[in-house]
C-alpha cells in the first residue's frame, strides 16, 4: 500500500518572491511485481532512443515563406528522453476545458506504452488528484539521465506558453501544476543524485519512490551524480485543465500552428 506525506519546506531564500517547495512524497507507489515492469521498461527505452531532445530536435517552421529547421542547440544540456508531449500534437490546440480530458486520455492510450498508461492512472487515484481527477491533465512524460560527473542546476520547472495568462502574474507560477518524479533505485550516500533547493530541503530518493512538487513555482536542482552508473527516473508534468490555454480553434493563437509538423 502506497504511504503518502505531505511537506511544505520553511522559505529561507526566495528568487523574485516565488514560493518553497510543497508537495507529496510517496512510497512503494507501485506494486512489486509491476514497478519491476516499469524498471525495465525505462532502461529499454533509454537504450533505444536519442536522450539529447525535448522534441525540439529536427522540428522544422515555415517562416516568411522560407523552410526553417532546428537540427539541435546546445542549450539542451539536460538529457531527458520524451515518451509523450501533448502539447505538441496539433489536435491540442483544437481543444476546450470539456474535451481536454476525454481527448488526453483516449491520446494517451493509443499512444504510449500501456506500462506508462498505467502509472498514470495509478497516480490518478492518489492525492491530490484522487478528489478531482477529471481536471487533471498529464499532458507530459519525460525519461531522466544524469550521466556521471552531471548534475541539474537550480531551475523552474515547464513553460509558460502552455498556460492561458493569469491576471497580476508576469508568468506561470499562478497556474495548478504539479511535476512528479518517479525513482527505480535506492539513493547511495555520498555519491550525489539528491534533489535539493536553496532553502535546504534534501530528498535522497528510494527505490519505488516519488516526489510531488509545485516545480514551476519553486527554485530546485539535483546534485552532481558521482556513481559511475546513470541516475535513471522519469517525471511527469500535470496540469489543471482550467490554467491551460486552450482556445478551441488553431485560428485563436497569434502565430500559425498549422504548420507543426509533429
Amino acid at each position: 500500500m502506497t504511504n503518502i506525506q505531505y511537506f511544505k519546506e520553511d522559505i529561507k531564500y526566495t528568487h523574485w518572491d516565488n514560493p518553497g517547495l510543497e508537495g507529496f512524497i510517496y512510497h512503494d507507489i507501485f506494486e512489486p511485481f509491476f514497478f519491476n515492469t516499469v524498471k525495465k521498461t525505462v532502461k529499454s527505452k533509454l537504450a533505444e532512443q536519442e536522450t539529447k531532445t525535448y522534441l525540439t530536435h529536427q522540428t522544422s517552421f515555415n517562416i516568411d515563406n522560407k523552410y526553417v529547421k532546428i537540427v539541435s542547440h546546445a542549450q539542451n544540456g539536460r538529457e531527458q528522453c520524451v515518451i509523450h508531449d501533448l502539447t505538441f500534437i496539433k489536435e491540442w490546440y483544437s481543444q476546450t476545458n470539456d474535451s481536454i480530458k476525454e481527448w488526453s486520455d483516449n491520446k494517451l492510450k493509443e499512444s504510449i506504452s500501456p506500462v506508462f498508461y498505467k502509472c498514470i492512472k495509478t497516480v490518478e487515484n492518489l492525492d491530490p488528484f484522487v478528489k478531482d481527477k477529471d481536471s487533471w491533465i498529464f499532458y507530459r512524460l519525460h525519461l531522466n539521465y544524469l550521466a556521471h560527473d552531471e548534475y541539474l542546476a537550480l531551475h523552474l520547472d515547464a513553460g509558460m506558453h502552455v498556460f492561458k495568462p493569469i491576471p497580476g502574474c508576469i508568468d506561470h507560477r499562478a497556474v495548478r501544476m504539479y511535476s512528479m518524479t518517479f525513482y527505480l533505485y535506492d539513493h547511495v550516500e555520498n555519491m550525489g543524485g539528491e534533489l535539493w533547493s536553496p532553502n535546504g530541503f534534501v530528498f535522497k530518493p528510494k527505490e519505488n519512490s516519488a516526489l510531488l512538487i509545485n516545480g514551476h513555482q519553486a527554485m530546485h536542482g539535483v546534485t552532481v551524480n558521482m556513481n559511475t552508473e546513470p541516475r535513471l527516473a522519469f517525471t511527469l508534468r500535470i496540469a489543471h485543465k482550467d490554467d491551460l490555454f486552450l482556445p478551441g480553434s488553431k485560428d485563436k493563437f497569434l502565430y500559425d500552428v498549422t504548420q507543426n509538423t509533429i
